[in-house]
């Protein structure tokens, strides 16, 4: 329980209080702005800055509410954000989920660094893909497995950066899991994530 409130405390001082500082900042260059345009400009830059805080305090609260603690809340929350994301960058995402999904446990730690690996996935999408679609599936069996593929350029994983924070982070949640993680390239980037299930209810807590 102590490593969870200080990990929980690093986020809301990290993410929470590092946009706060930042809106602040940029509240303060809004009153001095002698232009219409860097009016316009910053305005821009508070309202995104705040729809992100507003989704990262969700991400948050969802993952530490006790009540959410099973699989069917995870792939329910992560479907909604994944459509709402790729809406907001205007890109067609297509998802199949399994039409059954069974009763399982799955601790907050362990819901929130699978969400955060499908976040990461679509983050890339966005950022580096040019993609125009994205197909998400959700297969249950002994192992979760989430598939997300996009139709873009395409990349190497064997030449990204071994320092890439997106790339580093997402290895590190696979394996806090004792997953496995694929990257595929098949008219687009396809990225599998293999989670064991047996492995979710664990209640130890790993730093």
């Amino acid at each position: 329980m102590e490593k969870e409130r200080s990990r929980i405390s690093a986020e809301l001082h990290d993410d929470i209080g590092g946009g706060l500082t930042a809106i602040r900042l940029m509240s303060e260059m809004l009153k001095d702005s002698n232009s219409e345009e860097s009016s316009r400009v910053f305005v821009n830059k508070i309202s995104s800055s705040s729809n992100e805080l507003v989704q990262k305090m969700n991400e948050i609260v969802w993952a530490m509410n006790i009540n959410n603690d099973n699989l069917q809340s995870l792939i329910s929350y992560t479907r909604e954000f994944s459509v709402s994301y790729m809406d907001d960058f205007n890109l067609n995402c297509k998802i199949e989920l399994p039409d059954l999904i069974p009763d399982l446990p799955v601790i907050g730690t362990k819901r929130r660094d699978i969400f955060l690996l499908v976040k990461e996935a679509l983050n890339n999408i966005v950022k580096h893909a040019q993609a125009t679609e994205v197909f998400i599936s959700v297969r249950i069996s002994q192992n979760l497995q989430i598939e997300i593929a996009d139709n873009g350029k395409g990349f190497d994983p064997q030449k990204i950066k071994k320092i890439s924070n997106g790339m580093q982070n997402m290895r590190l949640r696979i394996e806090r899991l004792h997953g496995l993680i694929q990257f595929k390239q098949i008219n687009g980037t396809s990225v599998i994530f293999e989670i064991p299930l047996k492995n979710l209810a664990d209640t130890e807590i790993k730093a």
